[in-house]
């Protein structure tokens, strides 16, 4: 093989490889360091486009899950509400029943009508207060039940009808109210597996296998240190024409 002084190939040739070795050890490093397996668009374009669309997706499914969380938190506020209404309801028929007994005399029904009128004046103020940012949500309950328990019998008796109409109401608004909430709930979970399989696909993209980058890195690091012993060498090689010149 001939000595060259002017160009040395060899030189060359161990300085690209170094090189390459080096820029290899580098991303290694790069990797390790921040956990990616894609850090830039340069490490994986497609991979990168991929992940972004997932990235959306995922965005859109939490949101829908905080969307739906919500709306199951204005449920429970309304729910919880109706549950007070029918418990004072259910308190109602017992006075409008007492007061229809024929035991019972006026007198005895006015003191029972003064319980009953301010049950259905608390009525009337759950109505206006439950709410949720700012929105009613109990309209129409209001009112609902005012006959008065103390004329008659009769009137206990109509008393006793209007409660259990506006009963029946709320239990049908109610059921109405627990048949959302599951829907929701199934809406929630569906959009949570969703979310964990995009987030997954994301993951193989995205992510850097550490025990792959690991073994890669020990690889880079001894070609590295080789290339630098090679290149020296190979800078030793040119010297040694001078040995043909004394």
């Amino acid at each position: 093989m001939p000595l060259r002084v002017n160009t040395n190939i060899s030189a060359f040739n161990s300085k690209r490889i170094l090189g390459n070795n080096t820029k290899d050890l580098s991303l290694r490093i790069e990797r390790l360091s921040s956990g990616l397996k894609v850090n830039r668009a340069a490490d994986d374009a497609a991979g990168l486009s991929v992940s972004e669309g997932l990235r959306s997706e995922i965005s859109g499914f939490l949101q829908g899950i905080r969307n739906s969380e919500q709306a199951t938190n204005l449920i429970q506020t309304a729910e919880s509400a109706l549950n007070e209404v029918n418990a004072i309801l259910i308190r109602m028929r017992e006075l409008a029943v007492q007061s229809s007994s024929t035991t019972v005399n006026n007198q005895n029904r006015e003191s029972v009508n003064a319980e009953f009128v301010q049950l259905s004046n608390e009525i009337d103020r759950i109505a206006q207060v439950t709410s949720y940012n700012n929105t009613s949500l109990l309209t129409g309950f209001g009112n609902a039940v005012s006959s008065d328990v103390t004329a008659s019998v009769s009137g206990s008796q109509a008393a006793i009808s209007n409660i259990d109409i506006a009963i029946q109401e709320v239990v049908r608004t109610r059921g109405g109210l627990g048949a959302i909430q599951n829907r929701l709930g199934t809406n929630i979970r569906a959009n949570s597996v969703m979310a964990e399989n995009d987030r997954a696909s994301d993951s193989t993209i995205r992510d850097a296998d550490v025990a792959r980058e690991v073994s890669a890195l020990a690889r880079s690091q001894i070609l590295s240190q080789s290339g630098l012993s090679v290149f020296a060498q190979a800078n030793v090689q040119a010297a040694s024409v001078l040995t043909l010149l004394q």
